[in-house]
């Protein structure tokens, strides 16, 4: 079981999110010239009438934002630049319908396609100015791994001046990936002046502190930004894909520091790490998780229900059995299992109103890497060392307590 069961579903909410920057062309004043010298072109270059025919039904798929529209859009895309190869709206387009399916070397090539036949782009549709295709070559070319080329399109969009907020922040995480954080923290604060308000410009400039070491100044953008994204939704599904899966676990388990989560944060760092063995900011992951390990797992439970319990003694049991409950998780590093512990009071003779069932479960939150019969057999032996706990029992005839709390490997 890997990452697709959170980030696959956070995926399909954003996949397009980025294509949002491309809007329709605006009506064309010279549509009706432009369609009498089209009829001499078409008849001068046969191929055209189909590349355009090509185009428009792709264009038509692209509007939807949806996935599968997207791939099949890019397949008739492929054929039009084929058929006109020297038709930069064609290659535009290819790269538009490549990011929306995060094909990052294919639209980085296809913008590269069209900003080399025509970097303005716009002598007609489908773009208004320039900055939307660098932006866009920028975006893929960073994703694809090309940083020095994305700086340079991202810097040069930059300096002429007519960046906005999210070109800055494009060009400080290619900044921070290249290891120059001070460019890095100028870069990404540029874009907090434009967008204050911007949960993902405060979640960057938190990172980007938080690998320099500025330690007061990284809880400060995180204490921002989790009032700007108090349920982590952008953090975890940003509109525009961070540059790498690693990248992306970076941010999620410094959230979820934020967040108080340190289970969630333990998982995320360790997984960053695994995928990111040579990065320059393993060094600070591994100091993030040396901290997490100093948290008190058990105190960690939460108790709610209708009845009371002796909540002293229930953290106590709880203490107690924590070594093997969390000798269950050894050897499963990417694991992040939830107990819960339904426990019903005196006289409940059946069903008791609003209370889950009676018992002791254990389900995976998250799971990277493992195989299925592993992981059963772990939260099997999770779920069998809870219910060992000698836990108070509920007071409160007809009531219940439910017991919920983490589990992380050592």
């Amino acid at each position: 079981m890997k990452r697709a069961l959170l980030v696959l579903v956070a995926s399909a909410g954003t996949a397009h999110a980025q294509s949002a920057r491309y809007p329709a062309p605006p009506p064309d004043p010279d549509a009706d010239a432009e369609a009498q010298s089209d009829f001499w072109d078409a008849a001068l270059e046969p191929g055209l009438a189909r590349f355009r025919e090509l185009v428009d039904q792709a264009r038509r798929m692209i509007e939807t934002r949806d996935r599968d529209p997207m791939r099949q859009a890019a397949d008739l895309l492929a054929e039009a630049v084929k058929l006109a190869p020297d038709r930069a709206d064609g290659w535009w387009y290819l790269g538009v319908a490549r990011e929306g399916v995060f094909d990052w070397p294919g639209c980085a090539d296809a913008y590269e396609h069209a900003w080399k036949l025509d970097p303005q782009l716009v002598a007609r549709p489908p773009l208004r100015n320039r900055a939307q295709l660098d932006h866009a070559l920028g975006v893929c070319l960073a994703r694809a791994g090309r940083l020095d080329d994305a700086r340079a399109h991202l810097a040069r969009l930059a300096q002429s001046g007519d960046a906005d907020s999210e070109i800055w922040l494009r060009l400080g995480e290619v900044y921070m990936a290249l290891g120059r954080l001070g460019d890095a923290e100028d870069a990404i604060g540029r874009a907090a002046e434009d967008a204050s308000i911007s949960p993902d410009v405060h979640w960057a400039l938190a990172v980007a502190y938080d690998r320099a070491r500025k330690d007061a100044d990284a809880e400060d953008e995180m204490e921002t930004a989790l009032r700007l994204d108090p349920s982590l939704t952008r953090v975890m599904s940003p509109a525009v894909p961070y540059l790498d899966d690693a990248e992306g676990f970076y941010y999620e388990g410094l959230a979820a520091i934020a967040a108080s989560q340190p289970e969630r944060a333990v998982v995320d760092f360790r997984r960053f790490a695994t995928l990111a063995p040579k990065s320059p900011w393993k060094a600070r992951a591994d100091q993030h998780l040396v901290d997490l390990g100093t948290t008190d797992w058990p105190m960690r439970m939460e108790i709610a229900g209708n009845a009371a319990i002796d909540r002293k003694k229930a953290f106590a049991a709880l203490a107690k059995g924590w070594p093997q409950i969390q000798a269950c998780a050894a050897g499963h590093p990417g694991l992040l299992a939830r107990v819960s512990i339904t426990m019903l009071g005196p006289s409940a003779a059946g069903p008791v109103v609003g209370a889950p069932p009676p018992g002791t479960r254990a389900n995976a939150i998250l799971a990277f890497d493992e195989d299925d019969a592993a992981l059963e057999k772990a939260l099997s032996c999770i779920e069998d060392q809870a219910g060992r706990l000698a836990l108070p029992k509920p007071t409160q005839p007809n009531g219940f307590a439910r017991l919920v709390f983490p589990v992380v490997a050592k």
